[in-house]
């Protein structure tokens, strides 16, 4: 609910619900192109699905990953345009 202001950084990590959050956010997404930071440790497969659906709102996305901790489980996929 940001309504007309510019959105330039979205958070994700939302217990796995990220895919369908990414889903509400389409529009602002597609609008601002914003720099992405989404969990990705809790849902196996989620990694790639994630990175297919910001593709598909804005194909010019570029990804990386850094992990926080040892073991995986603060891992985090960060998608910029720029």
């Amino acid at each position: 609910m940001v309504g007309e202001e510019r959105v330039g950084f979205i958070k994700l990590d939302v217990e796995g619900a990220e895919f369908a959050t990414l889903q509400g956010e389409k529009g602002v997404i597609v609008r601002d192109r914003p720099l992405l930071a989404i969990s990705v440790y809790r849902r196996k497969g989620d990694m790639l699905a994630l990175m297919d659906l910001v593709r598909q709102f804005v194909p010019e996305y570029r990804f990386w990953l850094r992990d926080y901790s040892i073991g995986a489980v603060d891992t985090v996929l960060y998608a910029s345009v720029d």
